[in-house]
């Protein structure tokens, strides 16, 4: 078994699917830019902010392997600060959708954060954390 987990035949191999990945990527922002997919601005950055999320990971991996000998995800203060880019990535695509749908059809919204969806989604979220904890094992 290699350093990621899988068989040693398959060892690198999340290198190039990571590699492989970007390509569909830009495509999908390409089409979500397009007008007439109608997506919400925020919601279209915080797609975009992805990639800066991608852009990080690399540095952070190499920087984890040199500096520390291990692997990105071993190493908690660059793996913690290249994942708090993900998730903003994610609040911006999900505020953007959530402002969408709390705008009347053909209106302009005020440009407020809907805070019952937020609430919702959080709490959801929550207790959808809740539920996986007590369902491993100790």
């Amino acid at each position: 078994v290699g350093s990621n987990g899988l068989p040693a035949w398959l060892s690198g191999v999340e290198t190039t699917m990571f590699q492989a990945g970007l390509a569909p990527y830009l495509g999908y922002l390409y089409f979500l830019s397009q007008p007439e997919t109608k997506t919400p601005p925020l919601a279209n950055f915080g797609a975009r902010f992805l990639l800066l999320f991608v852009l990080a990971t690399i540095p952070a991996g190499i920087a984890a392997k040199t500096q520390f000998g291990d692997i990105l995800a071993n190493v908690d203060i660059l793996h913690g600060s290249s994942e708090a880019l993900l998730t903003f990535s994610n609040f911006f695509f999900a505020i953007g959708f959530a402002r969408a749908l709390a705008t009347p059809r053909g209106g302009k919204g005020d440009g407020s954060i809907p805070l019952k969806g937020v609430g919702k989604l959080v709490g959801i979220s929550l207790a959808g954390c809740a539920v996986g904890a007590l369902a491993v094992p100790a």
